[in-house]
């Protein structure tokens, strides 16, 4: 049964809309794994050339030839630009095109109706930052991707997922933007610790040539402790062995920085994990 799902699928052509680094490493991934992609477009010809040559594949410079050519379309450009692609894709003679995707995090497969044509919709989004595209390193692999559109164009989006070595779920349109959120939340807010960290550890004369290094392997360690034993049993440090001593002196340390509010912060929800936020607050309470 889903060897006869991928046979319906495996000969479409398929067109990427938007060459940065989700449209990149899409069209590369599949290609990789024998899928057809057929056409590239992006408003900046070069990324549109550079990528059809990784590929590699035909680059095309209007958005109408995708859609003349291709079955399925990925739509892998910016929230921003997506309104203004449809409404042009509106305005053509013909399309070819059954399936249309966008990978979009906060908007539903439901806006793809703009463009006033009879499409298949899906909205198809990985939990992930995708980073520049590498040939050496599949950036989707384990990466969950949420799914949500019609029928048909989500039985494709689940083969593409799989076959990129991802996990799906279905999500309710009306939840995208707190479901974005999140994944925002945990891969952009974690590099505001990262630099808090960074220039902490330079105070205490750590040498700088191995502060990125440092600060890596032991951000690594948290995540595989999490990852392994989830919460509250990866957390550790003083605070989580009542060693409250310790985290007087921290925030005494941090008393005339302009990280002690942020500590101060982010502690609380530490603390309120470890069901001790009320003697975290009498320390606050000290300084």
């Amino acid at each position: 049964m889903y060897m006869d799902k991928i046979k319906t699928f495996i000969e479409r052509r398929i067109g990427i809309v938007g060459a940065g680094r989700v449209g990149s490493n899409i069209a590369y991934w599949l290609a990789k794994d024998g899928w057809h992609i057929r056409a590239v477009y992006d408003k900046n010809m070069e990324s549109a050339r550079k990528l059809a040559s990784v590929v590699p594949t035909g680059c095309v410079d209007n958005l109408e030839k995708v859609f003349k050519r291709c079955d399925i379309v990925f739509l892998t450009v910016p929230e921003s630009a997506i309104t203004e692609i449809l409404e042009e894709i509106g305005e053509f003679d013909y399309c070819r095109t059954e399936i249309l995707i966008t990978m979009s995090g906060i908007l539903p497969s439901d806006i793809l109706g703009l463009a006033g044509m009879e499409f298949s919709k899906v909205s198809l989004h990985p939990l992930a930052g995708i980073p520049t595209l590498n040939k050496s390193q599949n950036p989707f692999y384990k990466v969950f991707f949420s799914v949500e559109g019609d029928e048909y164009a989500k039985t494709f989006a689940k083969i593409i997922v799989e076959q990129l070595g991802g996990y799906f779920w279905e999500i309710e349109p009306q939840n995208k933007t707190i479901y974005h959120t999140a994944g925002a939340f945990g891969a952009n807010t974690i590099f505001s610790i990262i630099y808090a960290t960074e220039q902490i550890l330079r105070k205490s004369g750590f040498p700088e040539e191995h502060i990125r290094t440092a600060v890596a392997e032991a951000m690594i360690r948290v995540i595989e402790n999490y990852r392994n034993l989830g919460l509250p049993d990866s957390i550790t440090g003083p605070l989580a062995r009542g060693d409250y001593s310790t985290v007087l002196a921290h925030l005494i340390a941090l008393k005339d920085t302009e990280y002690l509010d942020l500590y101060i912060e982010a502690m609380r929800i530490y603390s309120n994990i470890l069901g001790v936020r009320e003697r975290f607050e009498e320390l606050v309470g000290y300084i």
